[in-house]
């Protein structure tokens, strides 16, 4: 039998599970709710499907092997991934820079165009949107935190099956779990969850059509509200449009698992209102 393990990283903020030590250092004291929701990743087979982020410096020389799936076979000078948690998304580090403004200085001009490792005017360029670059999801193997994220990937042929189905269920499983973050809350139970990672895989079975057959949990989080609240994502956004036949199996189901996590510490409590 076949299987296809898709684990997805969801909402506006997530922690990376891998960097967890040494994100929560950095960015600890400014967690929000948004930053405590989050699901892990995405595999097909031995290999993780990753949300695609163009990356800033392609190395069209490399031709390493890589476990990693995306929206575009894409090869770097040097792998990284975005130190700031959120949508995965590359951002330019500062506003686009207009050389020929009169108010710059011969100097400051010299300055700017002055040879970078990374030319900023250049990013500015493929990255319109400034601000800090974010990552949504916990990248397998040891990948540095760096400045962008800049992953290589091989095609991955039904990504864009997979972001929809991404797109279809992430706001409906994240809105699941505020409503018990917020509920043991009223109950002064929040603060008697012990720091942790409560992770709820399922196995979810669909038809050629894509609607929704029904699922079975392989392990629970902990918390039973949480469970439900992965089961009724899909539940709730199906049909998933269009999907692949070439997922289907012999009983002519498609079967995808998924892994939802919460990652918890008590000092979020007092940010859930």
């Amino acid at each position: 039998m076949k299987y296809w393990l898709l684990v997805i990283s969801f909402f506006l903020h997530a922690l990376l599970f891998l960097l967890l030590d040494q994100a929560s250092k950095l960015r600890y004291e400014e967690a929000s709710l948004e930053e405590v929701i989050q699901a892990i990743g995405q595999m097909d087979q031995q290999r993780q499907i990753v949300l695609y982020a163009e990356a800033p410096e392609i190395d069209i020389t490399n031709n390493e092997d890589t476990p990693l799936l995306s929206k575009k076979r894409q090869r770097v000078k040097e792998q990284s991934v975005a130190s700031q948690i959120g949508e995965t998304k590359n951002r330019s580090p500062q506003p686009k820079v207009k050389l020929s403004s009169p108010t710059k200085s011969r100097d400051q001009i010299q300055e700017l165009t002055r040879p970078k490792k990374i030319d900023l005017n250049q990013i500015a360029s493929l990255y319109p949107q400034s601000g800090s670059s974010t990552i949504g999801e916990k990248v397998f193997g040891n990948i540095p935190i760096g400045q962008f994220t800049a992953l290589n990937t091989d095609e991955y042929s039904f990504y864009s099956f997979t972001e929809r189905v991404n797109e279809r269920i992430r706001i409906r499983w994240t809105n699941k779990v505020e409503e018990s973050l917020r509920r043991l809350k009223r109950r002064g139970l929040l603060e008697q969850l012990p720091e942790s990672e409560m992770t709820t895989i399922l196995e979810v079975r669909l038809d050629r059509k894509g609607n929704y057959q029904g699922s079975t949990i392989y392990q629970s989080s902990g918390l039973s509200a949480w469970d439900r609240a992965a089961v009724f994502a899909f539940q709730d956004g199906a049909p998933f449009l269009n999907p692949p036949p070439e997922l289907l199996e012999e009983d002519d189901l498609i079967r995808l698992r998924y892994s939802f996590s919460v990652i918890w510490h008590p000092k979020y409590a007092s940010r859930i209102k």
